[in-house]
């Protein structure tokens, strides 16, 4: 029997187990295969100090170049303590996202050091992202190229990895990226190694769900339709049936949606609430159970009033709305196909049932003009009143907008718009290009953009909306693209 060492790596959050290993874990466990976890992004977040964290995150993160020397001995030495003495057959890495590939570069050689009759598997966008630290290619491509790896899957990893499993001798890597057409054939997550307990977030056990993958909109600035070619999402039924499992097994209370969007389907989103709700008679402990997902802001003659309802009665009472400006005619632009008078219906409706909203919002999109600018600003100063009472619990301004590879704005607006390089001797971020200009809107150079994000900072902090990791965002961005005089007087102020 196949003995499976599951390993997540940093940097990611740590609040609630790692949704891609409780995912790998179901499928080892439906397939009767023994297997371990090594979460080492807990592990490391638990062992190094504030600074130390900060500093290691900067640099996975790649808005450093460099590593103080002693937090990699002390990366490295650690990982010598607590991967375990086991003779495992197989290692799977789960490479989430960009920012897991310098940690895998750290780990990789230390795993075939430990585990030299182990076979190394790794998949997660991540691992097809280009390791600008080593020659710009796929990081898949280098690690097989240097014997850190011996078998890759791209894409949705769930399904190609049980076929893995009952095989790894005659797994042929290939280069296509895997779809899963039906997400109800995925097991359930498994969380029997990584309980929610052990996590970081104390006051609510807590765990991911996947409802849905892919996005029914295609908005310019988003690379989801390029990650997920297709929009799929689980009936009510197998979803309700997957939530129950966890509150019921593992004291689970609090349900975070990793899906794009909760309610893509309003059909089968308003199924799901009635199925909570109607179970809460049998199961009175539902009754405690909330859930928090990202959302779509609709008209009201798609999701009205009685959605917003139901959707609190199943414990539904934290969303993620990408408004993205307060400007119809940029909204409209961006393929985000909903009106002001929309977003008034919105935070009524979530003000009349207590549903909190986060809105993400961007600052300098390529048609954003000083009039749209002002625009959001007279809307922040508008919907105040919800952000006192915490309707708007978060405002996130973010970044000023980056071109994505593979969005949209990379593969027709490049063109079309035409967006050329402000700064002709600088390069592009490898994952998120601020080095534009719009030729048709010439006014809103990078240090307008800056400018103008500041300003929005500023307004939103004297009317006492909360406002959430300040200090990442703006080092982020100084970092990224070191421009003009003016960018940098406005990042003087980055800490307040």
């Amino acid at each position: 029997m196949a003995t499976i060492l599951l390993v997540n790596l940093p940097r990611q959050e740590a609040e609630r187990p790692p949704a891609v290993i409780a995912g790998l874990a179901g499928i080892c466990k439906s397939a009767g295969k023994d297997y371990d976890v090594v979460d080492f992004n807990l592990e490391i977040i638990k062992l190094f100090s504030n600074i130390e964290w900060r500093e290691l995150q900067n640099y996975l993160a790649y808005y450093t170049e460099i590593c103080p020397n002693h937090l990699i001995e002390k990366f490295k030495n650690f990982a010598y303590e607590v991967f375990p003495r086991k003779d495992y057959t197989i290692i799977a890495i789960s490479l989430f996202t960009f920012e897991t590939i310098r940690a895998a570069n750290l780990l990789l050689p230390l795993l075939r050091t430990l585990y030299p009759n182990g076979k190394i598997i790794i998949g997660g966008h991540g691992a097809e992202h280009n390791d600008i630290d080593h020659k710009s290619v796929p990081f898949y491509q280098w690690a097989i190229q240097e014997n850190l790896i011996d078998y890759y899957i791209l894409g949705e990893a769930e399904l190609s990895f049980r076929e893995f499993l009952s095989n790894p001798d005659k797994w042929q890597n290939s280069n296509t990226k895997y779809i899963v057409d039906n997400l109800n054939d995925i097991p359930f997550a498994c969380y029997d190694k990584i309980l929610p307990s052990n996590y970081l977030n104390t006051t609510q056990l807590g765990a991911y769900v996947t409802g849905s993958r892919g996005c029914v909109r295609d908005c310019t600035f988003c690379d989801v339709k390029h990650i997920w070619t297709k929009y799929r999402f689980r009936t009510a039924n197998h979803l309700f049936e997957e939530v129950l499992y966890h509150h019921l097994n593992y004291d689970v209370t609090l349900i975070e949606f990793t899906d794009n969007l909760i309610n893509g389907s309003v059909t089968e989103f308003k199924r799901f609430n009635e199925l909570l709700v109607n179970a809460q008679e049998k199961y009175p402990s539902l009754k405690n159970l909330r859930y928090r997902g990202d959302f779509i802001c609709r008209p009201k003659e798609q999701f009205g009033e009685e959605h917003f309802k139901i959707m609190k009665l199943a414990g539904g009472t934290d969303i993620t709305v990408g408004i993205e400006s307060f400007s119809q005619d940029v909204r409209y632009h961006m393929g985000k196909k909903f009106t002001n008078e929309d977003i008034d219906f919105h935070l009524y409706c979530s003000g009349k049932y207590g549903i909190q909203n986060t809105f993400l919002m961007q600052v300098g999109y390529p048609t954003e003009t000083q009039a749209d600018h002002d625009i959001n600003m007279l809307y922040t100063e508008r919907y105040q009143k919800y952000a006192l009472s915490r309707i708007i619990k978060l405002i996130r301004w973010g970044f000023t907008t980056n071109i994505l590879p593979g969005s949209p704005l990379d593969t027709i607006y490049r063109d079309s718009l035409p967006l050329v390089k402000e700064f002709p001797d600088k390069e592009a971020f490898y994952y998120g290009d601020f080095n534009w200009i719009n030729a048709s809107n010439l006014t809103a150079t990078f240090a307008e953009r800056i400018r103008r994000r500041m300003e929005l900072h500023f307004l939103s902090k004297k009317l006492r909306y909360n406002q959430p990791r300040i200090y990442d965002e703006f080092n982020s961005i100084y970092s990224i693209l070191d421009s003009t005089l003016t960018a940098k007087k406005a990042f003087k102020i980055k800490a307040v």
